[in-house]
């Protein structure tokens, strides 16, 4: 069965796009950290997230699957947005259960359900409100007419993901209308253990020594965008010294992001290789391991892989360029992690850490 809404047009997706010519900006990337916290600040979103996806170990795990396969159902081949539609469908369709304490206005044994259009809304919109505001405050503010291309272009991948159109704000000024009303009314609540496990996670990452400038500009974006309510419900820090950082790496971003050549300033976002399940893959540079984590060296560049490294291990190992994705497939004897392998090559040939040759 098609993924609904994608395949039969792909007005607001695809290279001429205004949400194309925006998520590539790599200053965008920085948006995913406000996204989830918003979504987490959901008590019934939240259960989804802990009690199914693998909770969040680590929280930077759930940010790049989410990044793969939003890229993936808007930029990638219509068999692309099919499979990864089906897949998130059937994992929604699965995950369901009750409160198991109360949160705010949601008392214990409250129902939830991952594919409820309202909860699906409320991982949705944020997403797409986090990228408009991000990308106003680091890249350049977008017209009324630009960020309504932006919302619509995010709608038909929430149809693809099982969110039905007429269940979404149908303008840039209904979303608005939308987060702020959620923002201030009672169905956010941060509970003890939300506060306890997200905002380091999300916010304070393990990294290497050289990306911890990017983490610091990371946590002043997160902060200084969160709205008032939920930086204090979270715990984040805000104050004079830190608001002054924001406008100056803000400044700085704007100014240095229209100086940079392109393969600098834009993410890797283009569609997934035709013939990456029948040509051969093969890893851009050496593998090896960091803690809990894999990483593929390629020159100057790091790509790392944190979620189920015993899996990408084993599946980069055999990414020498003698073997088809059948064949790795076949050699890993487990087909329920078809769709891991897929969205893990496709994941690192965006980003220059595997090419894939042709079959023999």
């Amino acid at each position: 069965m098609a993924s609904p809404g994608v395949n039969r047009h792909r007005r607001h997706l695809g290279e001429d796009s205004v949400l194309w010519r925006v998520l590539r900006e790599r200053a965008v990337r920085l948006s995913a950290p406000r996204a989830l916290l918003l979504q987490a600040a959901h008590p019934l979103v939240w259960a989804g997230l802990m009690g199914y996806g693998r909770g969040l170990d680590p929280a930077h795990d759930r940010l790049n699957r989410t990044a793969t396969a939003l890229g993936l159902a808007a930029f990638g081949s219509p068999q692309d947005a099919d499979r990864v539609g089906r897949r998130v469908r059937d994992i929604h369709a699965r995950a369901h259960g009750r409160l198991r304490h109360d949160a705010g206005r949601f008392p214990r044994g409250t129902p939830y359900a991952a594919d409820d259009p309202e909860l699906l809304l409320w991982v949705l919109a944020p997403i797409a409100d986090s990228a408009l505001a991000v990308h106003d405050l680091l890249v350049r503010p977008l017209s009324r007419d630009e960020r309504d291309g932006v919302w619509q272009g995010y709608r038909q991948l929430g149809e693809v993901f099982g969110l039905a159109p007429d269940a979404t704000p149908a303008t840039i000024e209904e979303l608005d209308a939308y987060m702020a009303e959620m923002v201030a009314g009672p169905d956010l609540h941060v509970g003890r253990d939300v506060r306890a496990h997200l905002p380091a996670a999300v916010l304070r990452p393990r990294v290497a020594a050289s990306r911890r400038p990017l983490v610091g500009l990371l946590g002043v974006v997160t902060a200084g965008l969160l709205p008032p309510r939920l930086r204090r419900d979270y715990g984040v820090s805000w104050g004079p010294a830190r608001r002054r950082a924001l406008r100056t790496a803000a400044r700085g971003t704007r100014a240095v992001a229209t100086r940079l050549p392109d393969r600098l300033r834009h993410a890797p976002i283009r569609e997934v290789p035709a013939d990456l399940t029948r040509g051969r893959p093969v890893l851009a540079g050496d593998l090896r391991r960091d803690g809990g984590a894999v990483v593929i060296v390629a020159g100057a560049r790091e790509v790392r892989v944190d979620g189920e490294p015993e899996l990408a291990a084993r599946v980069l190992a055999l990414c020498d360029g003698r073997r088809s994705v059948r064949q790795i497939l076949d050699e890993l004897g487990d087909p329920s992690a078809r769709d891991d392998v897929h969205e893990l090559l496709a994941l690192l040939s965006e980003y220059g850490a595997l090419r894939v040759e042709p079959a023999r």
